[in-house]
């Protein structure tokens, strides 16, 4: 889910890096 990590980075702490 490459949107998700983005909106998750974008909104809040990044909890998964990679």
């Amino acid at each position: 889910n490459d949107e998700s990590l983005t909106n998750n980075r974008i909104g809040s702490i990044p909890l998964e890096r990679g």
